[in-house]
């Protein structure tokens, strides 16, 4: 199989696109040494990226166009703006299989890179634009090549080849001077540079231009390989002169990603050249990687695959190797990893595998065996032939082959934006009633049932997110932007219910600031929002900042868009709660106050913020010599606190007299409040509080409330009410708890 070699694409954060963009790539490349995770730089390069990597590059083009006039990016971001649309229309292009589309992408690529080096020559990114045009010249040899394959070019078919031909020396020769000047500009730098030194970045931009470069190099002999037929002297000369490129890159950069993506060009190198037994050598190195991050995944995903091409060669013939392999690498997936370009390819040939492995099992004894195995490889293909790419068409042909129609089932596959969103709305209706019958099982008495339960649902998630993507893919100039949203909104609000927190909030903030007027913006504000809650309350304590300013921009832009809406309301809780824990409590008064006083959300910030305030107010007393503050300052602490707390109880009290539900937030809020009253002498409103119908803490122990019971909060309250009740010169009842 020939495959293409030199430009591959992963929609997920999941894939590494330093191939492509020289910016971030080279981040990716020149850090793994350090194990550093490859992530962009900034707020700004970390949407783009996710929009990019996921394949919404008409959405990463409006973001760009968006961010031109916007106060959100600096000024150096936005310098970069022609440079990154010039990354993205080279994205969109290798995407695009219309051949004046993708022509009309490739030619504003190229204007937008040179645009970029004329005005800003100088710039770290310059370089490096400079050596994408190589990567132009390349994707243009092989639309030629492509058009040449046609049968209705057959009599064009040398003129078409030869044009590619050069085009692919002509890139050859671009790649190669870079690498030249690349390499002499590194040797000007010396060796040894202090990393707080300015001349220190420039030197790893140029060390990143180089790898690249060489990646290129390398790359470039490959795809003009093509130009010739397979196992000419040509082709077979050129492959090894790739391979050889990519043998020195590995040798320089082995404990790089860099070294790890060249070993497995060199072993498509021999893979193509026919060696196949050295090329499975060289992919197995990169399969057994650790899976230390998601972009090593990514190539251990495509060594997988390459390796499950040769066993399943004529010259092979490795079936149930094959499907060892396979069906462990699709155990152990993570994530979507199993639904990117390689992992859908991983699936298509593990199910290849099965079917021609079973169709050697002849024997009686393996019947049931080789059953398995031909509905094990049908599911496989089903799933596949749901998702656009390379194996979709071949998995549609194998699974009509292995449920034995002549196409009438694979034919109710959605040919529509429509069909395909619909289809994904009952899937997910489907997927939710599956959900809900494994929840109702233990009450319903039906447990026996939930393995059965869990499958459907699994099977019908699987059908959501498959449906959602293909309606993405076959939506045109004519469906209307509305619908488009919709599906958008359902992907993200799928990716928030199975765990994909960050895909999730990337999809949802682009509804917001993108389509605020749209059906699913403010929903989708909210998820995303949301989203980045979960990531901002479980990542450790030193890697929140990211979090933590998506969390402030998007709540701001939220109450901008929608002021005085719920979910303005909504975004400035979750900023308190985000000022309370990290202790900023004049930036939690603040978001407060802009919180009304009618929202259902104000008496919960208001209990919260005044918990954390008498939480800093116990600690600041208890301070000794110069670190304790004045007495004035504690005594107005205490009084904010008071106050605050006060407020806050008084507000939800007629909620609870009509519901009879006291939340964690309450019983905290009034423990806390008696031990206010009992800490600054008041020790008559303490025991009216601890003894306050329903919500008091002294009732709430007494009665058994659930809440009472959990951590010390039973023994907090016996203690403060000791307090309140020596204070009030009630002995016997401050005996009794005293007993308690």
């Amino acid at each position: 199989m020939r495959c293409s070699h030199f430009f591959a694409i992963r929609r997920s954060a999941l894939a590494c696109i330093w191939l492509l963009a020289v910016g971030f790539a080279c981040t990716a490349v020149c850090q793994e040494e350090e194990g550093d995770e490859p992530v962009p730089r900034t707020r700004f390069e970390q949407f783009l990226t996710a929009l990019r990597d996921r394949g919404y590059f008409d959405s990463a083009l409006q973001y760009l166009a968006d961010m031109r006039a916007s106060r959100m990016i600096t000024e150096a971001q936005r310098q970069v703006i022609p440079y990154e649309e010039a990354v993205t229309l080279l994205l969109m292009a290798r995407s695009e299989r219309e051949f004046v589309q993708k022509t009309r992408q490739l030619d504003q690529a190229k204007e937008k890179f040179e645009q970029f080096i004329a005005s800003q020559p100088d710039h770290p990114l310059a370089p490096g634009a400079g050596t994408q045009l190589g990567n132009i010249l390349v994707e243009r040899a092989r639309m030629l090549l492509d058009q040449a394959a046609r049968p209705s070019q057959a009599q064009q078919k040398d003129e078409l080849t030869n044009q590619a031909r050069t085009l692919f020396k002509q890139a050859e020769e671009v790649f190669n001077q870079a690498e030249t000047r690349f390499d002499a500009k590194l040797k000007e730098f010396p060796k040894v540079i202090d990393r707080k030194d300015p001349q220190y970045a420039a030197r790893e931009q140029v060390r990143q231009d180089l790898i690249v470069a060489r990646l290129f190099a390398a790359g470039v002999l490959f795809e003009a390989s093509r130009a010739y037929a397979a196992g000419a002297p040509e082709a077979k000369q050129l492959l090894q002169q790739a391979a050889d490129k990519y043998e020195k890159i590995y040798e320089r950069y082995r404990t790089r990603l860099a070294g790890l993506r060249a070993r497995v060009k060199q072993g498509q190198c021999y893979q193509e050249l026919g060696d196949l037994k050295r090329a499975v050598g060289y992919f197995n190195e990169v399969a057994a990687q650790p899976d230390e991050s998601p972009h090593v995944r990514a190539l251990k995903a495509l060594a997988t695959r390459l390796i499950l091409e040769c066993y399943l060669s004529e010259s092979e013939k490795k079936y149930e190797a094959a499907v060892t392999l396979g069906s462990e690498w699709l155990a152990a997936a993570r994530g979507d990893d199993d639904r990117l370009p390689d992992g859908l390819g991983v699936r298509y040939l593990t199910a290849r595998a099965m079917k021609l492995f079973a169709d050697t099992l002849e024997k009686p004894a393996d019947a049931n065996r080789k059953k398995q195995l031909l509905r094990e490889a049908r599911n496989h293909a089903k799933l596949v032939m749901g998702y656009p790419g390379q194996y979709k068409d071949e998995a549609k042909a194998l699974f009509r082959q292995l449920a034995g129609v002549s196409g009438e089932e694979a034919a109710e596959e959605p040919k529509t934006f429509a069909e395909a969103r619909d289809q994904a709305r009952d899937a997910i209706e489907a997927w939710q009633a599956a959900e809900a019958s494994i929840k109702a099982a233990p009450t319903l008495g039906d447990e026996a049932n939930i393995p059965q339960y869990q499958e459907q649902a699994r099977q019908q998630l699987e059908r959501a997110q498959r449906y959602l993507a293909l309606a993405y893919q076959l939506r045109d100039d004519k469906t209307p932007l509305e619908d488009v949203n919709g599906v958008r909104y359902l992907t993200c609000w799928l990716y928030y219910q199975t765990g994909r927190y960050y895909d999730a909030a990337v999809l949802g903030e682009f509804l917001a600031r993108r389509y605020p007027q749209s059906a699913g913006a403010r929903h989708g504000a909210k998820i995303a929002l949301a989203a980045y809650q979960v990531s901002y309350n479980t990542a450790p304590e030193g890697a929140r900042d990211f979090d933590r300013r998506r969390l402030r921009e998007l709540a701001e832009l939220i109450t901008q868009r929608w002021p005085g809406e719920a979910e303005a309301d909504e975004a400035w809780m979750v900023l308190v709660q985000i000022a309370v824990k990290e202790r900023q409590l004049d930036q939690a008064l603040q978001y407060l106050e802009r919180i009304p006083a009618s929202s259902s959300n104000r008496a919960e910030a208001e209990l919260r913020t005044g918990n954390a305030m008498y939480e800093e107010y116990l600690i600041a007393s208890r301070r000794e010599g110069d670190d304790r503050p004045p007495q004035a300052e504690l005594d107005a602490l205490a009084a904010r606190a008071r106050q605050t707390l006060e407020q806050g109880v008084q507000r939800l009290r007629a909620n609870v007299a009509s519901s009879g539900e006291v939340s964690r937030v309450l019983a905290a809020a009034t423990l806390s409040l008696a031990q206010l009253y009992v800490g600054t002498g008041d020790a008559a409103k303490a025991l009216e509080m601890l003894q306050a119908p329903t919500i008091g803490p002294l009732q709430l122990v007494t009665s058994g409330h659930p809440i009472a019971k959990e951590g010390n909060y039973a023994v907090e309250t016996y203690k403060v009410a000791l307090r309140a009740y020596v204070g009030m010169q009630q002995l016997t009842e401050a005996e009794q708890a005293m007993q308690s």
